[in-house]
């Protein structure tokens, strides 16, 4: 598996502050209505564990699930979609066109204090292997994909794996999106083929 890759830049904290209460505004939990009867809704989850002792990149240890940036890759067109993960590590993609598309990276954003009291945002990157998680929508229907499990162990190893929970997952979806539109559709697994990778130390 590819080395993380950290991006780390500073900005002083009022004009972070502005950023981050925009992009939180922007981002309040909002689901799409289907656009017609055939749209699809895919629904995924992701996980970060990270052990390191150490910690040099500031990342928040134990398992982290909210704020992760999902990066996907249609197969055949190579484009790309993105979504964010809400407080459980579940995202969702409403209305996403047809086609075969496989998880190819996640992301994590902190907020860390900078010399003369300003602030900065480290990005740290994870390569998802291609198979990992592969999903196709399901006309008129809501299907899940199963989870993604990023470790990052004590020694800086990462390791990556599929699992699946179908029956928390359909519970969150009831509970968070009954009022939805979305809510009357039934709810299939979209089962994606397991993989694992250990990568080099980061």
């Amino acid at each position: 598996m590819r080395r993380a890759r950290k991006i780390f830049s500073r900005a002083c904290l009022p004009g972070l502050v502005f950023i981050l209460s925009a992009w939180a505004a922007g981002c309040a939990p909002t689901l799409a209505a289907p656009t017609e009867s055939q749209s699809a809704l895919v629904i995924g989850r992701v996980f970060v564990n990270y052990a390191r002792a150490d910690n040099i990149w500031r990342f928040p240890a134990g398992a982290v699930a909210e704020g992760i940036l999902v990066e996907m890759e249609k197969r055949g067109t190579r484009d790309l979609i993105n979504a964010l993960t809400e407080e459980d590590g579940y995202f969702f993609l409403p209305n996403i066109a047809p086609g075969v598309y496989d998880v190819r990276r996640v992301s994590i954003t902190t907020v860390v204090p900078g010399a003369s009291g300003n602030y900065g945002v480290s990005v740290q990157q994870f390569a998802i292997p291609a198979g990992t998680l592969v999903f196709s929508p399901a006309p008129g229907k809501v299907g899940y994909v199963g989870t993604v499990v990023v470790d990052v162990d004590d020694r800086g190893f990462t390791s990556v794996r599929e699992a699946s929970d179908d029956t928390a997952a359909t519970a969150y979806f009831s509970r968070k999106w009954a009022k939805s539109p979305w809510a009357a559709r039934e709810m299939i697994p979209l089962r994606a083929k397991p993989a694992a990778s250990q990568g080099p130390r980061l």
